[in-house]
């Protein structure tokens, strides 16, 4: 059940901030990544589904999101892993208000349980240094 209270979009960041390529974006302490290719922006969780590596370190090839630990190939236009069907690293629906780029806040929220949910001292080469 949707709480009134919490907005159905979540402001993720200015678009005029945006440069072309991968722009790392962390909210709430939750690493996204958004890339920015020609007039196409695409939005996803910014650790790589396979070690948690991060997809800010990422490299842009043609119509992919490449991790660069393991060179894992990710489709801008679905987020599903090349030559891997139904396995995906997750794409957010966006849209945007005036100059903002949102995502869905439920969506968010599910990628944040599961962030939270990592052992850090597994994935503590991956996680995000405290600022």
């Amino acid at each position: 059940m949707n709480d009134p209270n919490v907005p159905a979009w979540q402001p993720v960041v200015d678009v005029t901030r945006l440069f072309e390529g991968i722009n790392p974006v962390t909210i709430e302490g939750i690493e996204l990544v958004v890339v920015k290719k020609e007039d196409n922006l695409s939005v996803f969780a910014g650790r790589c589904i396979h070690q948690e590596a991060p997809m800010a370190q990422g490299i842009l090839e043609e119509n992919h999101l490449v991790c660069s630990k393991h060179l894992w190939r990710y489709r801008l236009d679905t987020g599903e892993l090349e030559g891997e069907p139904g396995i995906f690293l997750q794409k957010f629906e966006h849209q945007k208000q005036d100059q903002v780029l949102e995502i869905r806040r439920d969506a968010f929220d599910q990628l944040k349980e599961l962030y939270n949910s990592y052992d850090d001292e597994d994935n503590q080469d991956y996680r995000p240094k405290e600022e």
